[in-house]
């Protein structure tokens, strides 16, 4: 077994593994594009190899943070849910053989990070993982089946959400599902307003969603925006999607306007246009219950299920365990500010 480099100056090669990462969307040639662009970060993209046959991808990250070499699949702060290697058919694949092909490839680096997209093979491989020094953290998120029926899914909403959609429409707002980047603004500026009544500066920049706008809109990029009846912006979030799966990205409302529940009509909203385009599942990424109680309630008020998955990380120095404890108590005051972000 082995990791080999893909050529991705070879329209032949780029043209195959677009094929099969179409129901990927993290592994896709696109997210990667709008990684490096963003962030400048190297991306790079390996198949996996058993003989003369692949079986299977690994993409990933690699960056530099201070004095630190990072490798990352994915790598955390680029809004990048899930990665890792995913498999062309699951292979009879000796998992410890495929750790040790991973540890000669992490070893080099300071700092390491996975996230899997395919939970057998996470399921598979997380002994092995544990084996080599990797952490695993286990992580909650919220999934939503969709039934192609919208009465069936308008059934399976909380009674205090289909109230707040109700409300949205008598109060006249409407959706509007945006078809040029003119939208950035407003969407920071919302996101600004309830991160700057905290102290702290907004998550997102306007260069990072203008590049996402580039790399992924149309095929797999929603911008949806809640308007007054006066026409006033109240409310946006960002859906990303693939032909098997759809992501809640990232949500903003001005807080004075949260009483007309537009975020709920702008989720419900989208439900629907995912029945429309026979999207079978919807994950709403993230269900801290601790930390944000009223967004996860918020998630589960469309019917979404608890789902756990793990993110697995390894620090392969002294320094580098120290440096990312610093980190997380960081993160940890920064996320605060994510609580105001959606009210029910």
């Amino acid at each position: 077994m082995e990791l080999r480099p893909l050529n991705l100056e070879d329209e032949n090669v780029l043209q195959e593994y677009g094929s099969f990462t179409e129901k990927h969307l993290f592994h896709s040639l696109k997210w990667l594009r709008f990684i490096a662009g963003s962030y400048n970060y190297a991306c790079e993209i390996c198949e996996i190899r058993e003989g003369d046959r692949r079986i299977g991808y690994f993409p990933f990250v690699t960056a530099r943070k201070g004095p630190f070499r990072v490798l990352g699949s994915p790598i955390q702060g680029t809004g990048t849910s899930y990665m890792g290697p995913v498999f062309t058919a699951y292979p009879e694949m000796q998992e410890k053989e495929f750790v040790e092909l991973l540890e000669g490839h992490f070893r080099i680096y300071s700092y390491n990070e996975l996230a899997f997209d395919d939970p057998g093979v996470e399921q598979s491989l997380l002994p092995y993982l544990k084996g080599i020094g990797f952490e695993a953290e286990e992580k909650t998120t919220l999934i939503l089946r969709i039934e192609f029926d919208e009465k069936n899914m308008w059934a399976g909403l909380k009674s205090g959400c289909k109230q707040a959609i109700k409300k949205a429409e008598n109060s006249g707002l409407r959706i509007v599902y945006e078809k040029d980047p003119g939208w950035v603004d407003k969407f920071l500026s919302a996101c600004g307003q309830v991160f700057s009544k905290r102290g702290y500066s907004s998550p997102y920049t306007k260069e990072v969603l203008e590049n996402m706008w580039s790399s992924l809109y149309p095929d797999n990029l929603c911008v949806a925006s809640a308007y007054s009846k006066d026409n006033e912006y109240m409310a946006g979030a960002i859906f990303t999607y693939s032909s098997a799966k759809a992501y809640f990205w990232a949500g903003a409302s001005f807080p004075e306007y949260n009483r007309f529940g537009p975020n709920n009509f702008i989720h419900w909203n989208f439900i629907r246009s995912l029945i429309e385009k026979k999207i079978p599942y919807y994950d709403l990424y993230g269900a801290n219950i601790a930390e944000y109680p009223s967004i996860a309630r918020f998630k589960q008020s469309f019917g979404a299920e608890f789902s756990t998955y793990y993110k697995f990380c390894r620090s392969n120095t002294v320094l580098v365990r120290a440096a990312r404890e610093l980190y997380k108590q960081y993160a940890l005051v920064r996320r605060k500010g994510f609580r105001a972000l959606y009210r029910e």
